[in-house]
């Protein structure tokens, strides 16, 4: 932003006032030539001669009128001469008010840039304006944008919606944890695939409820409560593989890694694994090809807080739920349909279950229908960075902590 533009604004409307009070106080007070008596040379010495020279006629009696006489008549005629008019020096004060004015008001106006520029510098932005200004102009589809509902979600129960700044290095820890799940789902010793991962993560982030900020993203789904619930059957083998995860990634880092950030990472893993398998299964030299062109997800912050409870029930979609009960669960947190498509397989416990369901929604089934020419180009970009996307807002409806392992 330009900080010049009051300063320069100032000087502008300085300057206009102070012509404008000298030509309207100022000048408005010195007479013109027309408005002054014009005394001409000769009628001037005439007057003096005759108030020198001309004699007086004597003294006459009370009541008595003299005879006029010439020298009367001339002086008669002489002061019939116009009034010698010396007009007065104009008041000083609307002149020096003039470019007291332009100067004050050039000042002032400078004072006020000045201050501004102070505060802005000083004022630090809220980090929830963009999401605000995203919730009031809306998504180009029709749907709410986004952010908007996270920014309803961050204000009401201090959930986030992005990576917040961290306080202390984080990058060597988030490194050895990504390469620990790495090696675990190579070797296929974590057993967990993209549908189960996508289902739990769902039916975790899925309990948020603006309304009473509760639920989201905390990894309540690991209470035996939770996991009772009909829509979260199959998933308890999938919590086990995660806590003794969990355990392995805290031994081997020193730290107290939360529940629900070994589930974030873990599924992240995941994906980036099942997408760089399906490209070297149709490229040869796997590794030039996928460090050229494969899709890799962004670096998750680090430091979300476990739920210490199970979350309410009632709020998953769940088998004989509507594509639009879905659409409207999505939209709870921020998703679009495009991202619900793209989460098809972790719907219901049956992954093509919940593709054959949103194919019965026209919205739905031209998105489908897009992603899936996408699966059929070599990196399927549209599709896996689409999935990457909505996987990552997913995980964030949480609160994070940026200082929890430090």
């Amino acid at each position: 932003m330009d900080q010049t533009g009051p300063v320069k604004s100032g000087i502008v409307l300085g300057a206009v006032l102070g012509v404008t009070v000298f030509l309207v106080a100022g000048g408005a007070s010195a007479p013109t030539p027309s408005q002054m008596s014009v005394v001409t040379a000769p009628t001037l010495q005439r007057v003096a001669q005759h108030m020198t020279t001309a004699p007086r006629p004597p003294p006459q009696k009370w009541g008595a009128v003299a005879p006029a006489t010439p020298a009367d008549l001339d002086f008669a005629t002489a002061s019939a001469v116009p009034r010698v008019d010396i007009p007065e020096a104009p008041a000083a004060g609307p002149r020096l008010l003039a470019p007291l004015l332009l100067v004050a008001g050039g000042v002032a106006m400078m004072a006020a840039g000045v201050l501004r520029f102070w505060g802005t510098r000083r004022a630090p932005q809220s980090q929830l304006e963009p999401l605000a200004m995203a919730a009031v102009t809306g998504a180009p589809d029709g749907e709410v944008s986004r952010r908007a509902a996270l920014a309803g979600a961050v204000l009401a129960s201090g959930l986030t919606t992005g990576a917040p700044a961290q306080a202390v290095p984080l990058k060597p820890l988030g490194d050895s944890i990504e390469a620990l799940i790495t090696e675990k789902i190579v070797d296929g010793s974590l057993g967990i695939s993209v549908p189960e991962i996508l289902r739990l993560v769902l039916h975790d982030t899925l309990t948020f409820d603006l309304a009473t900020k509760t639920g989201g993203f905390g990894g309540s789904i690991r209470f035996p409560e939770e996991l009772g619930r009909p829509e979260n059957v199959g998933l308890a083998p999938v919590v086990s593989k995660l806590e003794a995860l969990q355990k392995e990634l805290q031994e081997a880092t020193g730290v107290n890694l939360s529940f629900t950030d070994t589930v974030a990472f873990a599924g992240q893993m995941i994906l980036a694994q099942d997408f760089k398998a399906t490209l070297c299964s149709r490229v040869g030299a796997c590794d030039v090809v996928y460090n050229g062109y494969g899709n890799k997800p962004k670096r998750l912050p680090l430091g979300r807080q476990d739920f210490p409870s199970p979350d309410p029930e009632g709020r998953i979609p769940w088998t004989g739920s509507s594509v639009e009960d879905f659409k409207q669960a999505f939209k709870g947190i921020g998703l679009t349909a495009k991202d619900l498509c793209t989460c098809a397989s972790g719907l219901l416990e049956d992954p093509e279950a919940g593709e054959a369901l949103l194919m019965t929604d026209k919205q739905c089934a031209g998105i489908l229908k897009d992603l899936e020419k996408s699966k059929q180009t070599t990196t399927r970009t549209t599709y896996e960075v689409t999935l990457f996307n909505a996987y990552t807002r997913l995980v964030n409806v949480a609160r994070i902590d940026p200082k929890a392992y430090a």
